[in-house]
């Protein structure tokens, strides 16, 4: 029997996605479609490559050699957590330029709609999708991940790899992944997450300054996450703190922000970096500051919508 705190949350989130469910603010679309424009010329230097496409963080295990492969690790960690099946139908929501989505689709008999709200990254994905010919399973599709046109009970799996941090409303997400799902279906998501709240106001305001840099409003923590997750209806709710295998990715991109403060400077002295790559390349130092105060982590959820659901 549910209790008054997870009955009082599901009628909360349900009054808030009744006939019309949440959507991104116009203003924070903005910016989220402005960050991923002006950093896919950083991050295709310097984290993916032409395999991977990955933009997440790596996962280091006992037998990987190197950053390439713990991008690839991390996809196969997420998988196992979503129980990914033949014949499986797949929503990438928040899919970048398809790394993901592609490789679900070359590593699995299965089917992946690909979402984002930034056009461009869209365009480079189909342009991805047809030389490696997977245009037939994959399709990409420019919409909001907390408001989407899919019907009810569209997917088995729902993927979101580092995308719903940037959610204001994470409830709401959760809400149109519980609705698009099939019953028996399945939610993986991939994502960083605060310990607790509060901080004192010094470790708040270190967290905030790495979360603004990046255009992510706030973290959930744990409580919050699985406490809303059951709250719209999903079962089998587990949490895991993976930080110990992704440290390692952490502190690569925090090394290569010190490494190219020089570079970042020129180019600034040159007019020939923006306010918003300067704050990019800032917060991946001030995310490392923030991980050593313990002040987040790196996670994956995981949750079954009933069969009965």
């Amino acid at each position: 029997m549910r209790s008054f705190k997870e009955q009082w949350l599901k009628n909360v989130i349900a009054t808030q996605t009744q006939d019309s469910r949440i959507a991104t603010d116009p203003d924070q679309r903005a910016q989220i479609c402005a960050y991923y424009e002006q950093s896919w010329s950083l991050f295709r230097k310097i984290w993916l490559n032409s395999d991977n496409l990955a933009y997440h963080f790596g996962y280091w295990d006992k037998h990987t050699r190197h950053h390439a492969e713990s991008l690839i690790n991390m996809n196969r960690q997420t998988a196992l957590r979503a129980k990914v099946q033949p014949g499986d139908r797949i929503l990438d929501a928040g899919c970048g330029s398809g790394g993901s989505t592609l490789w679900l689709a070359q590593t699995y008999p299965v089917s992946v709609v690909g979402i984002s709200l930034v056009e461009r990254e869209l365009n480079r994905a189909r342009q991805f999708a047809q030389e490696r010919g997977l245009s037939e399973r994959v399709t990409f599709e420019q919409q909001d991940f907390l408001r989407t046109t899919f019907a009810d009970h569209s997917f088995d799996v729902v993927w979101a790899q580092e995308s719903v941090c940037h959610a204001h409303d994470k409830r709401a997400f959760l809400a149109e992944a519980y609705r698009v799902l099939k019953p028996g279906g399945r939610l993986v998501m991939l994502d960083g997450f605060r310990p607790r709240r509060p901080y004192s106001e010094e470790d708040e305001q270190l967290l905030q300054r790495w979360l603004e840099t990046w255009v992510v409003p706030d973290l959930a923590t744990p409580e919050e996450i699985t406490t809303w997750a059951q709250a719209v209806g999903f079962v089998d709710v587990v949490l895991e703190n993976i930080e110990e295998y992704v440290r390692p990715s952490h502190r690569r991109l925090y090394i290569l922000s010190i490494v190219s403060i020089p570079l970042v400077w020129y180019y600034r002295m040159k007019g020939h970096v923006s306010p918003l790559r300067q704050g990019i390349v800032r917060g991946a130092r001030v995310q490392w500051q923030a991980l050593a105060r313990g002040l987040w982590f790196e996670g994956i959820l995981s949750a079954r919508k009933p069969v009965a659901g």
